[in-house]
């Protein structure tokens, strides 16, 4: 793995949507919105492969395994999803009130 995030991190798919996407597949990166200011959103993004994506939406994974599966970023965005900064970061940097809760499966 390790493909770079893309310039747009626009939905292939929007997994909860609640005034926005706030947990959406795009390409092979899975975003789950973890703060939303004023201008900007924050995601925290995974790179996953496509059987990771599979086990998720076939509730064979909990959402939580799906994040720590792979590289994780946070992808700051503007109303249009325009990547304005990536930081690479890790579990123990994320926060728990960042990841989502364990044992929950996405159905």
């Amino acid at each position: 793995m390790s493909n770079p995030i893309p310039q747009q991190l626009v939905p292939d798919k929007v997994l909860i949507y609640y005034n926005g996407p706030c947990l959406f597949v795009c390409g092979l990166f899975l975003a789950v919105l973890v703060d939303d200011n004023t201008n900007t959103l924050k995601y925290l993004v995974t790179e996953v492969t496509p059987t990771v994506l599979a086990d998720v939406e076939g509730s064979r994974m909990t959402l939580r395994d799906a994040f720590l599966s792979g590289p994780m970023h946070f992808v700051n965005v503007d109303g249009d999803m325009t990547v304005l900064s990536v930081e690479a970061t890790s579990p123990e940097l994320v926060g728990e009130d960042r990841l989502p809760i364990e044992g929950v499966y996405l159905y």
